[in-house]
């Protein structure tokens, strides 16, 4: 899957500074971690080769996304669904 078009203008609002939020499916148990396609919604799926157990899963994805999107991991905060495969991620400068 090509990165989505959006993952260039989400590193430029990182690279600014700039506060924004995602929605992410996250898909536990992949044999890879990467995009794997976005929802009608704008919803990111993501998969993570960690499993959903005792916070494993939302730690693998932090730090993916944090160097996918090139910021620090303690920048990215889960403000939603942190118990659940649909999750809203914020950026925080």
């Amino acid at each position: 899957m090509n990165e989505p078009v959006e993952l260039v203008y989400y590193r430029e609002k990182v690279k600014q500074d700039q506060s924004f939020s995602l929605k992410i499916k996250v898909m536990t148990n992949c044999p890879e971690a990467g995009i794997k396609g976005q929802l009608a919604d704008g919803t990111w799926k993501i998969g993570v080769p960690a499993i959903a157990q005792r916070g494993e899963a939302n730690k693998f994805l932090l730090q993916w996304l944090a160097g996918v999107l090139g910021c620090k991991i303690y920048q990215l905060k889960i403000i939603a669904g942190q118990h659940a495969s649909h999750k809203i991620i914020q950026f925080i400068p």
